[in-house]
């Protein structure tokens, strides 16, 4: 900050705090000096008071009264115009210093002599520091610089912001033009001259604007163009011929697509995620703006760390868009931000109490989006409202599959719409290899508005729903017979999980049986294992409308993906589902699903211990199997299957021939969950063969090249064999934090009760002998439930125990005290397993 500061008769002496007026010193108390430095260092600059306050009572909690005390102290001295107050946001100091020691390129406007039309008070910009450098050297290199994007974004802010930093960078200055009012084109010319202070002649307007602007060097800014988008881009291109010194900075929410434009994008505020540090997320545009907006419009609101995974989901849900933000902080002194967060649904009746002084369009949510939706065409405002039936965007296939209709009459015209829609940001384009377009949220609040009021909602969400589910269908058939990889189909799969959720939700609330028996079996496989919760939800839901007049191949797939979800955790319900779909498949003749379905019946009576039954469905896959060529895919099915009767005949070297296979085959099948299960397995059957160390190195090797990664079942499965296997190999301290770990992860996927016959080893080799029985008891109650038998693994660990057990405890004891396990709920069972004991019954809650 400079030494001296002189406003005509006064000084101002920050060295020795002093203020001088006509050469004698004034008395003016610390904290109002310090705020008359605060606005001379921002001088010409709103200071909101929030930063007062902080500037002057750093750290201190304070009534606003307090600096209405202090301003007014300064205004006795230095007179009533030095200080403008801005109601309900701040102060600017009105009187700039002069003098030699004021570079010529900080003194105002009004000393340069040019007229701007820029507001006296520039709004603060947050979060825009790399837009503000980018956009500098766009324009310092550019003639025409087009700013767009969606409407409430902040390019007005910007743009007024470039031409304050640049009013003393061209020999005539800046001037800004504002054509949001302008509704005939016939005015453009005497608006831009007006704004200018031009004298245009009496001939063709425009002809006349051009030779006034011909001589001069000027930087002038277009404000919102996109109304009269095509008519500015003809005044613009006719005055660029005739006014070779002349420079635009446009606003607009499309380009005007002129040669020689260069348009800059204006993207929404960064987000942080949400576990980022309370301090390192306030770096972040889009949240520093939320707290801002919230403490300017109440200054003793006190925020919570906690609060902060809401605030981003907040602003996320905004789009990062400046004015929804500012909009929506508004309200948070009222709801708080759970209440805020809560009712954010109604966006559009919620979002409404913007500044009075802002332009109308600006005032609530529904009137920027509106103003936007004003200016589309016939066409574009069809596609706009059916886009709002997407959840997370879409390809341009489901796109048109959905918007084109009889009313659309061609294609391209979807197309060219959906271009439209994207050069106005109301749509957003993701991703490279396939790109999806979105809705922004707050744009997508309206679509559907608009959808309700057009009377076509229906029509449209079951063609939505429709168009889901065909491709779902298609995307799942690929993956069995090869065409497409597992995980590839997945990823396909994974954007439009949301849309399928949708599509279920449509079929449920108009009892559509057919529809959502359709869909079940392919959002069962987009779903996966890892969300086994929901999946399990879906088959719930949707299994009681399952109906025999329904086409033989809707119900073949669906009780052969029923049982496929079913079949570990409760074989008895996928038994007669899988035979179900063996005898649907046969009378259609369909190979590959009666394949399929034989391998899912061998897999469950496998697992459900009938050992005849899963011989006859494996032979019969066998058989199959020198008939005809199967997929990867479908091969590593029948090898779970063949897995599956190896373990129940006690094959250890039978399963490892099969699970190398088996590893083999789901590489070929770009099935990379198939493949780990397989490995983990294969570990497991080490640890049966009294392989333990090399168990144990093989399961720290798994567990540590899936930790991190998408595939947390597969974490969880190979936690649980590694806690058995380090058990076995003597390391009972990384035992203890192993299971600390995989307990809850283990409950998430319901393989607690594997885990729990582990543990009871570790207990029994560590001498606890009531806990160790009572872990027997409680994995002998949940396999009994679940009409299951141990796995070899499994069993390997419960005949140890009892062989510790009998030596230490007599024989009623230990029956008694596992029955006595056979009633322990999650949370007892998780104290008495691990070491860790409060947190791991805390983490069996969550």
């Amino acid at each position: 900050m400079e030494d001296v500061f002189r406003f005509g008769r006064f000084e101002v002496r920050p060295g020795e705090r002093q203020l001088v007026i006509a050469g004698r010193p004034a008395v003016l108390g610390a904290r109002a000096f310090d705020l008359l430095l605060k606005l001379i260092e921002q001088r010409g600059h709103l200071v909101t008071k929030n930063d007062l306050l902080e500037a002057v009572w750093p750290g201190l909690v304070v009534e606003e009264n307090n600096l209405t005390v202090q301003i007014s102290s300064i205004r006795k001295l230095l007179g009533d115009g030095v200080i403008a107050t801005i109601p309900g946001r701040g102060y600017r100091l009105t009187m700039s210093p002069i003098g030699a020691d004021v570079p010529v390129s900080q003194r105002p406007d009004e000393l340069v002599g040019m007229r701007t039309n820029l507001p006296a008070v520039l709004e603060p910009l947050i979060g825009r520091d790399n837009d503000i450098a980018a956009l500098s050297s766009l324009i310092a290199e550019q003639r025409l610089v087009t700013i767009t994007g969606a409407g409430g974004i902040g390019k007005t802010r910007l743009a007024q912001r470039m031409l304050h930093d640049q009013r003393n960078a061209l020999e005539h200055g800046v001037a800004w033009v504002e054509l949001a009012s302008l509704t005939d084109p016939a005015l453009i010319c005497g608006t831009v001259a007006g704004a200018l202070g031009l004298q245009m002649g009496n001939g063709d307007p425009l002809v006349s604007l051009a030779v006034a602007l011909a001589p001069l060097q000027i930087l002038v800014g277009l404000d919102n163009a996109e109304h009269l988008i095509d008519d500015v881009a003809r005044v613009i291109s006719a005055l660029f011929e005739r006014a070779p010194r002349l420079r635009l900075l446009v606003t607009s929410q499309v380009p005007l697509r002129l040669a020689g434009e260069r348009v800059y994008r204006l993207g929404p505020l960064a987000l942080p995620d949400v576990d980022e540090p309370w301090e390192e997320a306030m770096g972040y545009g889009a949240v520093r703006l939320f707290v801002e907006c919230v403490r300017a419009a109440d200054r003793r609101y006190e925020f919570d760390p906690v609060t902060l995974p809401d605030i981003v989901s907040i602003c996320a849900q905004l789009d990062g868009v400046p004015l929804a933000i500012e909009l929506a902080a508004a309200r948070v002194p009222m709801l708080g931000i759970k209440g805020l967060a809560e009712l954010l649904e109604e966006r559009l009746r919620l979002l409404t109490q913007g500044r009075r002084d802002a332009p109308a369009r600006q005032r609530t949510l529904r009137a920027a989006l509106e103003w936007s939706h004003s200016l589309l065409n016939e066409t574009e405002a069809v596609v706009f409202r059916r886009l709002g039936v997407f959840v997370g965007g879409a390809t341009l296939e489901a796109v048109i599959s959905v918007a084109w209709d009889d009313e659309i009459t061609d294609k391209w015209e979807v197309f060219d719409a959906l271009g439209s829609l994207v050069d106005r940001s109301l749509v957003s384009i993701e991703g490279h290899e396939t790109p999806r377009y979105r809705l922004l949220e707050s744009a997508r609040a309206l679509a559907v508005d608009r959808l309700v009021s057009s009377g076509e909602e229906d029509a449209i969400r079951r063609r939505h729903a429709q168009a889901t589910t065909d491709r779902f269908m298609a995307v799942t058939a690929d993956s069995l017979r090869g065409k497409t990889g597992i995980d590839a189909a997945l990823r396909s799969l994974d954007s439009d999980l949301d849309n399928a959720r949708a599509a279920l939700s449509f079929f449920l609330g108009h009892s559509d049986a057919l529809g959502a028996v359709t869909l079940a079996p392919s959002l069962s496989f987009a779903l996966t294992i890892a969300r086994h919760a929901e999946r399990s939800s879906l088959w719930e839901l949707v299994t009681p409308m399952l109906r025999e007049e329904m086409p033989t191949a809707v119900r073949a797939a669906f009780q052969a993906a029923c049982s496929g979800h079913w079949y570990w955790r409760k074989p008895a319900e996928a038994v007669p589902r899988a035979l179900s779909a063996v005898g649907l498949y046969r009378s259609l003749g369909d190979v590959d699903g009666l394949y399929r379905s034989l391998g899912l019946l061998g897999m469950a009576t496998a697992r459900a211990g009938l050992q005849q039954e899963s011989a006859r469905a494996c032979a019969e896959l066998r058989s199959m199997e020198q008939a005809h060529q199967f997929s990867p895919r479908l091969r590593v099915m029948a090898d779970v299957a063949h897995l599956g009767l190896a373990d129940r005949m006690g094959d250890v070297e039978g399963m490892q021939k099969i699970l190398n296979e088996q590893i083999v085959l789901a590489q070929a099948a770009g099935d990379s969950a198939n493949e780990l299960n397989a490995l983990s397995t294969l570990i497991d059957t080490e640890l049966v063969v009294g392989k333990a160390s090399e168990a144990a190195a093989h399961g720290r090797e798994l567990e540590g090249k899936l930790r991190g990664t998408r595939h947390l079942s597969s974490l969880a499965f190979s936690r649980v064999g590694l806690v058995g296997a380090l058990v076995a190999s003597g390391d009972f301290e990384s035992a203890h934090e192993m299971a600390t770990l995989a307990w809850p992860l283990a409950v998430q996927f319901d393989i607690q009760f594997p885990l729990a016959d582990n543990l009871a080893l570790l207990a029994a080799t560590e001498g606890r002998d009531t806990d160790a029985t009572k872990l027997l008891g409680f994995s002998d109650a949940g396999n009994a439930a679940a009409g299951l038998q141990r796995q070899l693994s499994e069993q390997y660990a419960v005949d140890r125990t009892i062989d510790l057990l009998s030596g230490r405890v007599d024989s009623a004891t230990v029956a008694r005290l596992r029955e006595e396990g056979t009633k322990l709920t999650l949370n007892a069972a998780a104290r008495i397993a691990v070491r860790e004991r409060a947190k791991v019954a805390n983490r069996a809650d969550a």
